[in-house]
């Protein structure tokens, strides 16, 4: 990408004022600077409001754009991009943050033909422990009809992530992946890159609307018609047996014999214990 390509961070938020500070500030920190710093306020009841107009009279980037009432994250990110006037943007989770160079790696990395670029990532459990999950290959269709192997973020064109129709708003879970899908069957190929860049805050006490009970794994079965079309057998019979597993059911022998490969889903990633 040219030296003059520019490129914004969206975040969008819910009540999490402590974690969206420290996001904003990974991002400020960039060896490369973005251009514009795009927050969604999801109509959140903590004070994030008035951290975000003490952040902006620091730091003119900012933009803020608060919902008056929650509507959740795939209408928050529609949101937050639809601000954007960058040619290429980068999302980030309130809850997670960037490494410093993470912007300067994946815009090298963005060549034409590449639909979008993702990095590997640190999970950081509350414990203290990390685990470092690796990537670095390239993301197909076919790999992601098993499954999210590019991760939650990466970098795109402003104009494809709207050509493909943005965040699905009628999904419950498995946004991302969709979105992934979209791009790689409209504008070719995905990369990953080993590089880890970006640090995921995972804490099974904190509420993601994709990792609550029924909605989960109604979610789920959304995708699946969704995409269903698209899938051979195995992809089909994958995502099935996984469906069961996030309902708490137990699947039949039968359905577990069946060939169906683990690898398919998670490439080449590996983990590793920091």
């Amino acid at each position: 990408m040219s030296s003059t390509t520019t490129i914004a961070a969206i975040i969008t938020t819910h009540n999490r004022r402590e974690l969206l500070e420290r996001a904003l500030n990974s991002v400020l920190i960039q060896t490369r600077p973005v251009d514009q710093i795009v927050v969604v306020d999801d109509a959140s009841e903590d004070g994030t409001d008035i951290l975000l107009n003490e952040m902006q009279k620091r730091e003119p980037r900012i933009i803020s754009v608060r919902n008056s009432t929650n509507l959740g994250f795939a209408k928050s990110r529609n949101i937050a991009t639809s601000h954007c006037t960058t040619e290429l943007i980068a999302g980030l989770d309130d809850d997670d943050y960037w490494l410093p160079p993470r912007i300067e790696t994946l815009l090298a990395a963005y060549v034409p033909g590449t639909s979008f670029v993702s990095a590997s990532d640190i999970h950081m459990k509350p414990d203290g422990s990390q685990k470092a999950m690796v990537r670095g290959y390239a993301v197909t269709a076919e790999q992601l009809l098993y499954g999210n192997n590019a991760g939650n973020h990466g970098i795109m064109r402003r104009r494809d992530y709207f050509a493909v129709g943005g965040t699905d708003e009628s999904l419950f879970a498995l946004q991302d992946c969709d979105l992934w899908l979209g791009l790689v069957s409209a504008f070719g190929p995905a990369k990953t890159l080993p590089d880890i860049l970006q640090v995921m805050d995972i804490d099974p006490r904190r509420e993601r609307i994709s990792s609550v009970g029924s909605r989960r794994f109604k979610g789920h079965m959304q995708f699946y018609r969704k995409w269903k079309p698209r899938m051979n057998r195995k992809q089909r019979k994958y995502r099935l047996l996984h469906n069961y597993v996030i309902r708490d059911k137990r699947p039949s022998m039968k359905r577990f014999i069946q060939p169906v490969s683990y690898t398919h889903l998670r490439a080449h990633e590996t983990e590793a214990d920091l």
